[in-house]
């Protein structure tokens, strides 16, 4: 309901870019690094939803238009940006901290060729989950389907790699899940 909205819990654009949520992510890594001393804490970055330089429109529903080469490029952009102000809270919270517990991982090389799109199809290494938006698609909706934006299976595996290395060499089990 329009009454249970916080302004303040949405992730807009302005949040990065006005540094409200480099702000908030410090407190949070702080306050859970002293509330459990001896924990390794990784935070992971977002990877690019689209190719680095892509020239042509990638056929994810967005309204039924995909979306373009700048469009695209704006995305990679807001993610890029969306990491820096992540990997700024957790050098700024480190600096706050005696035993700068925390670490960043970034993940946008290790997704490189598996974005939701290549040479303006859908990409069939992609490494986010095909699942299909009710509201963003419709059966005349130019055959696009509305994609979730998260990990599919390849993606997890991605980001778990990505964790594994980050906590190699320290001094605690890290279980894993799901292992196939």
């Amino acid at each position: 309901a329009l009454k249970d909205f916080d302004a303040g819990r949405v992730a807009w654009p302005s949040l990065a870019y006005g540094d409200e949520l480099r702000k908030r992510l410090i407190t949070r890594l702080t306050e859970t690094a002293r509330r459990a001393p001896n924990a390794s804490i990784v935070v992971a970055g977002y990877p690019r939803l689209f190719e680095a330089d892509a020239a042509q429109s990638c056929p994810v529903a967005i309204l039924g238009s995909g979306v373009g080469p700048e469009a695209s490029a704006a995305v990679n952009g807001f993610v890029s940006q969306l990491n820096g102000e992540i990997y700024s809270a957790v050098t700024e919270a480190n600096r706050q901290l005696t035993n700068k517990p925390i670490s960043f991982v970034d993940v946008q090389d290790d997704f490189a060729g598996k974005e939701l799109c290549k040479d303006g199809a859908h990409n069939p290494d992609m490494a986010f989950h095909p699942v299909i938006n009710e509201f963003l698609s419709w059966p005349q909706a130019f055959d696009s389907t509305a994609f979730s934006f998260h990990p599919n299976a390849s993606g997890h595996r991605i980001y778990a790699d990505a964790f594994k290395s980050a906590l190699a060499g320290q001094r605690h089990a890290v279980l894993e899940l799901g292992s196939q």
